[in-house]
């Protein structure tokens, strides 16, 4: 794992933007920001939590479905972080079809704006636990069999054969 002194190093001065700004995004944008990098947060809404102080991230309100949303975001990123969505399996239940625009067309869009603006930059992007179903064993191995038991882990299946 590399040390704080690597990833400062890695990071500083570094632009990134961080799509979505619910728990994950939130936590990540708070240690790029302590990692020195200059941060982009593309959200939906007004966050809920606090953004970090001192005008430290650069804040767009916009869609990840919205290509001209994604573009202010990610033009002259070096990363872009992919934490946006719907989450949870009884939501993606109650209405599959919103949940299948957001993760799986947001996350189409935002890979074609990228390819777009910023061919160079690097695209994360974090998966869920749902994508593997109910698991044999724990802990659950990164190549373990997918087998979703919801529309989510379908979404999140799906959306990541884009990456």
């Amino acid at each position: 794992m590399p040390t704080t002194t690597t990833m400062r190093r890695a990071y500083a001065g570094l632009p990134v933007t961080v799509v979505g700004f619910g728990f994950l995004g939130h936590h990540l944008a708070a240690r790029l920001v302590g990692l020195g990098a200059r941060v982009t947060v593309l959200s939906l809404a007004e966050p809920e939590r606090a953004l970090p102080p001192d005008g430290a991230v650069r804040r767009i309100e916009g869609d990840i479905r919205v290509p001209s949303d994604v573009e202010a975001a990610v033009t002259g990123a070096a990363v872009v972080f992919n934490v946006a969505g719907l989450s949870g399996a009884v939501a993606s239940g109650v209405s599959p079809a919103d949940d299948l625009d957001v993760n799986v067309r947001g996350t189409l869009t935002l890979l074609e704006t990228v390819h777009r603006v910023a061919p160079e930059a690097r695209v994360v992007a974090a998966g869920s636990r749902l994508q593997f179903g109910t698991p044999s064993s724990l802990p659950v191995p990164a190549d373990a069999s997918q087998v979703p038991t919801s529309f989510y882990g379908v979404h999140r299946q799906a959306a990541e054969g884009y990456y």
